[in-house]
């Protein structure tokens, strides 16, 4: 089982929305971000208006395994989500913080801010828009190009990863939140993960080398003008440039 980073220049970050720990998942080039599998199911989502806290829908009082649960989640439009990573041996360190706009289960979009010695750096991807936007509050400068074909159609979901036969241990109140405690088992390690009943959203992950704990804010309380680009920032278009494909490894290198 696998612990994500977040990383503010990976496209891939949004990969780390709440499915970051999953075993067994593909992987995608190393570029720090976890993988994305295949979603099972499309669960609901809750209305604007709903409290943070929203009731989902026929919640059993006890279930065997994910797919006892899947259906039940009602996701919420929108949040904030912050990420601290634990490793074995050290001390908690804050990885990074996402606000995120829901199109039913799927992203739509999604902002991270990194602060650094000159400004912040701020990346946008707008699935809606099909584009992705970085720029810094200091230099006033950034650029702004098309996602890939990849990145289009593989908009990161919830419930990615949730696999529909992971085992349900038990329940526990993690942050305030009645979550299911999920076994995670897979070729590439075992571990858990707590998911709030109501909401689906992924409270904790346990993995041999360490825990991530997943705290949210905002919940369905978002606004649209989080993911505007402030008027005097100067955007370069990048639609024309080419990215080649990166080499094989041949060499073991």
């Amino acid at each position: 089982m696998r612990i994500g980073s977040v990383t503010l220049g990976c496209l891939a970050v949004v990969a780390l929305l709440l499915i970051g720990v999953m075993a067994g998942c593909g992987e995608k080039p190393d570029t720090g971000e976890v993988s994305i599998p295949t979603p099972e199911t499309a669960p609901g989502t809750v209305p604007d208006e709903g409290s943070a806290q929203a009731p989902a829908a026929d919640i059993p009082e006890s279930a065997e395994t994910m797919a006892d649960v899947l259906e039940t989640f009602q996701i919420p439009s929108s949040f904030v989500m912050t990420v601290t990573t634990q490793a074995e041996g050290e001390e908690p360190e804050q990885s990074g913080t996402m606000t995120v706009m829901m199109d039913g289960p799927q992203m739509a979009k999604m902002r991270m801010e990194e602060e650094g010695e000159e400004g912040s750096e701020v990346m946008i991807m707008d699935f809606e828009g099909n584009v992705m936007i970085s720029y810094n509050t200091a230099t006033k400068e950034g650029f702004q190009f098309p996602l890939n074909e990849d990145e289009a159609e593989n908009v990161p979901d919830v419930t990615e990863g949730y696999n529909p036969d992971y085992r349900i241990l038990g329940s526990e109140t993690v942050d305030g939140v009645d979550c299911w405690i999920v076994e995670v088992t897979g070729e590439e390690g075992e571990g858990k993960m707590w998911i709030g009943k109501a909401d689906g959203l992924m409270r904790k992950a346990e993995a041999p080398e360490g825990t991530q704990i997943m705290s949210y804010t905002d919940i369905n309380e978002v606004s649209e003008s989080v993911f505007d680009v402030p008027e005097d920032i100067e955007l370069a278009d990048m639609s024309d440039m080419q990215i080649p494909d990166m080499p094989e490894d041949e060499g073991g290198e």
